[in-house]
Parts: structure tokens; sequence; C-alpha cells
């Protein structure tokens, strides 16, 4: 390994260069999180600015963690939800991923899986275009093993077989539940030693999914090594009759994946 890599000083260098791939992204998550403050005093305490976090207390699964995040929040041209930031700041892999919207989403809400080693407080900042920046915590507690491999484990990567389901029969502007998945293994990259994680090879995981209706995006969810093998999530759209619902799956080595379903 070390002859493929250039030698012992190239692999020291590649795994530097992973640890600051996932911390870097994981502390950039983090940091927006811990400026979850709202802009020009505090936001009202109502059910527009509220997060609905549902999440296990007591997780059987740690490698597999269902999490599903709404606002229930007008969707319009100068007053919509841009974002939602979700953060467990004590674990090894803190970022669990960044999702970005626009009106033509019709509904700030995501459900997918995620990955924790340690549990904690999972925080989910959300930013309102109007009114700025709010959070909502809830208390998470995982088994071992959710973000490491045993060391020296070997670690399978593949991907394909695009799914993309809706309902169909909607109205044009009704709001749509739409599932996309991917067949997609993944892994941190990460081993635990004396009670330490590790960056011990390159994570493998789908980084970024990409929704468009038509020609147009409008939604964007940035991944991370956190993220659950297979991922399977569960995101809204506003209905185009006649405009095709396209899905887009890219992974941290640049591989693609796309699917797409027409709204009858």
């Amino acid at each position: 390994m070390d002859e493929l890599l250039g030698g012992p000083d190239a692999t020291m260098t590649s795994r530097r260069a992973w640890l600051r791939t996932w911390l870097g992204a994981g502390l950039a998550l983090v940091a927006r999180a811990a400026g979850a403050q709202p802009r020009g005093g505090t936001v009202r305490a109502d059910p527009a600015h509220r997060a609905e976090v549902d999440v296990p207390i007591l997780a059987d699964d740690p490698i597999a963690i269902p999490l599903t995040v709404s606002v229930d929040h007008p969707m319009e041209a100068d007053h919509f939800i841009r974002s939602l930031d979700v953060v467990l700041a004590t674990d090894p892999v803190p970022g669990k991923g960044t999702f970005l919207f626009t009106p033509a989403s019709g509904r700030a809400s995501v459900a997918f899986q995620m990955r924790s080693g340690q549990g904690g407080d999972l925080v989910v900042a959300v930013e309102c275009t109007r009114h700025g920046r709010f959070e909502t915590r809830r208390a998470v507690r995982v088994g071992p093993g959710g973000c490491a491999l045993p060391p020296g484990a070997a670690a399978k990567e593949s991907g394909g077989s695009p799914t993309l389901r809706l309902a169909g029969g909607a109205k044009p502007g009704a709001i749509v539940p739409v599932w996309a998945s991917l067949k997609h293994t993944s892994h941190t990259g990460l081993t635990e030693r004396q009670g330490k994680f590790v960056p011990e090879r390159a994570p493998y995981y789908v980084e970024r999914v990409t929704v468009l209706v038509g020609d147009e995006q409008v939604s964007e969810f940035r991944l991370t090594p956190a993220v659950s093998p297979d991922p399977r999530i569960r995101f809204f759209v506003r209905a185009a009759p006649g405009k095709a619902i396209r899905v887009a799956f890219i992974n941290n080595r640049g591989e693609r994946w796309e699917a797409s379903q027409p709204q009858g």
C-alpha cells in the first residue's frame, strides 16, 4: 500500500488530507449551528419558527438512526426557510448534513438516516430568509460502533441503482412528497484505537443530492461521512405537471447517478 501511495510519507499526507476533509466539514457545520442566533432580536417562539425533530432517544442501530426534520413555515419568494443544519458536536463526525431549500421545495422538510458514534445533544439550526436563524435540540443515545470500522477491516465500496418515487395526479402547485434512494455503501474512514477515533483510510459516502423540477434546481442536500449506507431521503416539491422530477446523487469520489420521473 505504501508503494501505491508513494511510501510512508505519502500515506501520512493522505491521511492528514482525509482528516482535514471530514473534520473541516464537521467543524463548519458546528460553527454554523453555534451561530444559530436570530438577526435583529429574538425570533418569536411560534410554530413557524420551531423545527419539529423526530429522532429516537435511544437508537437501536448506531449506523442507521432515522431522523426527520420539518418546519411548518411559509415557502414564499420573499419569505422561506433557506437551510437546515444538523450537528451532533460530540460525535467523531459531528456534521450530519446541510439541507438547502427554495420556495419551489414547497416545504422545508427532510427525512434520512445518519450514523452516530457517541450520541449526545443533536442540534438542528434553521435559517429563515426574513427572521434569521433559530435552533432546536434533541438528546440522542446510541450504542458503540456507529462511526468506526474495526482496525484493518475491509470496506466494500460500490454504488448504483438510483430510484425515485412520488405520488401522482397532483394539481399544479400542490406540495407532494418524494422518496429518493441509492444503493451505495459508505464508511467514515475512521477506526477506534485506545478510545480515540483516528482516520485509517479515505471515507466513502454520498456527498450531495440535487433535486430539480424540469431544469430548475429546487433543493440541494449536502451530506457528510455520517450518512448511512444505502441512503434513502424523503423531501417535498411543488407539483408542476408536465415537468420531470430529477434527482442526482454524487459521491465524494465524483461518481454520479441520476433518476427521473415525469409528473402526471
